[in-house]
């Protein structure tokens, strides 16, 4: 027997704006890179002081919602959005986009990195250790919400989603997106006081994140399809390939396994 979706995705409401557990997500993200960032500032090994810590952190979060948000427009629903424009201001509801999000928090970073004069890879391995985990409260959101969801499925744990409009059952691939981002914060945060170049932490992260979603997206319904690759494929092709240099730069696969 396979389990029909009946979640609600709405977390709450605030003056009459109801705000889904997607969103919401967000909120929850930004408290735990705040727990991070100061337990690790407590221990003597934050990169940067108090103050520009918590500079960089509020304008990372500005930088990383107008991101994704501004990429799941652009790389997922431009006609829509250019057609309806108020409705890009309206968060509240989801629809944002990692890789938007990616470039977003990232060029932020490179900013403060430089108005602080800290190495940007440096800044970047700090921050990518609670980020991965973020990446599970997104997933936890969309399956909640009933979007994002899978493929046909004949398993015995497939999912009918509403949102799907057929009535059949469907890989809960946002379930194995939460697998492998939780797989990658693991592997974070036992890597965080690594011995290897500045670049490590950011390299290993965005591979082990691109390894899960490429595999993942052969079990997801595409949004579009870009020659035989999905969408997703797409856009995470330049996420492994950067990682996978990084990732070499820093030492760690070359002094550990070449």
């Amino acid at each position: 027997m396979v389990w029909t979706h009946t979640l609600n995705p709405i977390a709450f409401s605030v003056a009459g704006i109801e705000v889904e557990w997607y969103a919401f997500g967000y909120v929850l993200s930004f408290i735990l890179v705040i727990a991070y960032a100061l337990w690790r500032l407590r221990l003597g090994k934050a990169p940067l002081a108090k103050k520009p810590l918590w500079t960089t952190m509020l304008w990372g979060a500005l930088s990383l919602i107008l991101g994704a948000r501004l990429g799941y427009v652009l790389f997922y629903e431009p006609s829509y959005y250019f057609a309806n424009p108020l409705e890009i201001l309206q968060i509240w509801y989801g629809g944002f986009s990692f890789h938007g999000g990616l470039i977003g928090v990232g060029l932020a970073l490179w900013y403060f990195s430089r108005r602080n004069n800290v190495p940007f890879l440096r800044l970047v391995d700090f921050f990518a250790v609670p980020l991965a985990a973020c990446q599970i409260f997104g997933r936890i959101g969309n399956f909640i919400s009933g979007e994002l969801y899978g493929r046909p499925t004949t398993l015995s744990w497939g999912v009918v989603f509403p949102l799907a409009e057929d009535g059949v059952a469907r890989h809960p691939s946002q379930l194995y997106e939460i697998g492998y981002n939780l797989l990658n914060s693991i592997i974070m945060f036992a890597n965080r006081d690594h011995q290897y170049g500045d670049g490590f932490l950011t390299g290993l992260w965005m591979v082990v994140y691109g390894i899960g979603r490429f595999g993942v997206e052969f079990l997801r319904e595409p949004d579009y399809w870009v020659g035989p690759l999905t969408a997703g494929q797409t856009l995470t092709i330049p996420v492994l390939a950067v990682g996978a240099y990084v990732l070499w730069r820093s030492q760690g696969l070359r002094g550990k396994y070449l």
